[in-house]
Order: C-alpha cells, then sequence, then structure tokens
C-alpha cells in the first residue's frame, strides 16, 4: 500500500490513490470523451497505455505504470551525459519507436501535446503513452516538431546532450515514416522560434 499522491496537470486532477489505482477527474465531459475515444483507438492498435479500469461520471480509473516519466529521464540522461558516461540513447529510440506505431497504426492522428510528461517509461523498459485528451487529427510532422522543440528548449535549453537527443530522434523517425528530414527539420526550426517568441511574452 502506498500513500495517496497528486500529480501535476494543468487541467485535472490525477491522483494515484492507497489502491495504487491512477484516478483521473476531468474539468470537462468533452476532454473525458476524447480521452476514452482516443485511448480506445490506441489499445485497438495494439499501443502500449494504461488499462482502464473503470469510469464515473467525470473519473476514469487507470491502473499504475511504474516507471518514470520521460522529463525525469531526460534529465537523467544528461547528467550522467555531462559526466562523461556516455548513456545509451536506447531510451529515446523506444519513444521515438512508440510514436512511429501510432502514426502508423492510427493514421492521421497527433498526441496534439507531446511534452515529455505525457511519456512513461517502465520499469522494464517498456514506453507507454498515457494523457489523452489532447489527441486529435492534424500532421505528423507538426507534432513531431513540438515534441524536438520541447525537447531542446527545456532548461538549460539547446545543450549538447538535448541536440544528441533530438537528432537521434530524427533518425529514427525518417527511417521509419514517410516523411523527408528537410521538410521534418524545417518546420522544427519554426516551432522554436513560436515557442521562443511565446515564452518571451509571459
Amino acid at each position: 500500500m502506498i500513500d495517496e499522491k497528486r500529480f501535476m496537470s494543468r487541467k485535472n486532477i490525477v491522483i494515484l490513490g492507497e489502491d495504487n489505482i491512477i484516478r483521473k477527474k476531468f474539468a470537462t465531459k468533452s476532454a473525458m470523451g476524447n480521452e476514452l475515444f482516443y485511448h480506445t483507438e490506441l489499445q485497438k492498435a495494439g499501443l502500449t497505455v494504461p488499462r482502464l479500469l473503470k469510469q464515473d461520471e467525470d473519473e476514469l480509473y487507470y491502473e499504475y505504470i511504474d516507471g518514470m516519466h520521460y522529463l525525469n529521464c531526460l534529465n537523467a540522461w544528461e547528467e550522467l551525459f555531462n559526466q562523461s558516461k556516455k548513456p545509451s540513447l536506447h531510451i529515446w529510440v523506444k519513444l521515438a519507436e512508440w510514436l512511429c506505431c501510432f502514426y502508423e497504426k492510427c493514421p492521421g492522428m497527433i498526441t496534439g501535446d507531446p511534452n515529455l510528461r505525457n511519456f512513461i517509461l517502465d520499469d522494464v523498459g517498456n514506453c507507454y503513452g498515457i494523457d489523452f485528451e489532447d489527441y486529435m487529427r492534424g500532421d505528423k510532422y507538426e507534432d513531431i516538431a513540438v515534441l524536438l522543440s520541447y525537447i531542446a528548449t527545456y532548461n538549460p535549453a539547446m545543450t549538447e546532450g538535448k541536440q544528441i537527443i533530438c537528432h537521434s530522434l530524427l533518425d529514427v523517425f525518417t527511417d521509419r515514416l514517410d516523411i523527408t528530414r528537410d521538410k521534418l527539420s524545417m518546420i522544427w526550426s519554426r516551432k522554436l522560434f513560436e515557442l521562443e517568441e511565446r515564452r518571451n511574452k509571459r
């Protein structure tokens, strides 16, 4: 048994209860409906996502995935890199492969918010997608470019380690998907500029 723990969420209330179950209480019914729809689509497509255990009027109950979200993975990876320990890029390949499977098996769909807190690396090295309320139909180029921009600009921004990670992801995406590196790099540059502009206005 574990103590109840609340997770960071901009829109909803997300709690890990003493029963080791994630309870996600939604601010709106439309957000919950979107989450349910895309979770079902990803599960049918064979993507690794947490099992939905039950639902109430405004809450969903998920299994808890024991592991580390990818923002913590990024910080840990960079710490090793800065100590010249040459950490493996395998975990980043796993993230890229999960996204490639998603784009291939769910054509026309995107995550809508590919920030690193929406992916978990479990204790045996499997990548899980979580938090599906922002999923939508859209352009995978845009989705991937946003992910790369987030990774590159997490504080401290544009470090050597982050650039190595981004380029390793680019390699997987351009090898696996029907996309061109030049076009993706161009959109990534635009997204970096847009992200910097938004942050400067805060």
